[in-house]
């Protein structure tokens, strides 16, 4: 499916689920939590009605970004699965079995793994949070932008793009990152969480 049909096919599964539940990779990065995070403010903006999980492994670094959930295996069989940032199963961070086959995968990697009854891979985004913000950001997106949404993407682009100095850089980046600093963003505070060091890594430079 191209962009276009990707994302209609994605939203119309949003749209049935009364349960939702988004995953990412193992020892997470801003951008896996960002687009989790960001995605799921997305549904609860839109979608109000519809309950949504955040899971996995969360470190102490990334909470500035958001929070994980914690449900029970009956309520995670009863939701739509939704794998974000995440080339290949084995590093699904799950605490229950996933079904490869019946996710929605949403990635900016290349296919390590090619699975998910819904699967978009746009290897030329710098980020799975750019991804989500061409959604949004798309002409007659259903999809709704609040502070919350802003912040997360933000944070998530800003954190595979180096603060933007890697090639994966391009000019669709700074023209998403402009739509949402058209909400307030804390550009200052996520910079200094993202080149703040903990102590023991400081020691160890200095050293």
């Amino acid at each position: 499916m191209n962009y276009t049909e990707s994302f209609k096919a994605i939203d119309a599964e949003i749209k049935k689920a009364d349960s939702i539940v988004i995953l990412r990779h193992e020892s997470p990065d801003p951008d896996a939590i960002g687009s989790q995070v960001g995605l799921k403010e997305i549904i609860r903006a839109t979608y109000p009605q519809k309950t949504v999980y955040l899971l996995g492994e969360m470190p102490k670094s990334l909470t500035y970004i958001g929070e994980m959930d914690e449900i029970s295996r009956e309520q995670f069989d009863a939701s739509l699965i939704i794998v974000l940032d995440c080339a290949n199963t084995p590093r699904i961070d799950s605490p229950y079995e996933v079904n490869p086959s019946e996710v929605i995968k949403i990635d900016h990697h290349p296919d390590r793994d090619v699975y998910g009854k819904i699967s978009y891979v746009d290897t030329t985004a710098s980020s799975t949070s750019e991804i989500l913000c061409q959604f949004v950001f798309s002409e007659n997106s259903p999809w709704k932008v609040n502070e919350e949404v802003a912040n997360a993407l933000y944070a998530g682009i800003v954190g595979d793009t180096g603060r933007f100095l890697y090639p994966a850089t391009t000019t669709v980046t700074f023209e998403m990152v402009s739509k949402l600093l058209e909400f307030p963003v804390k550009i200052s505070e996520i910079a200094y969480h993202m080149i703040t060091n903990p102590v023991s890594v400081s020691r160890l430079a200095g050293y």
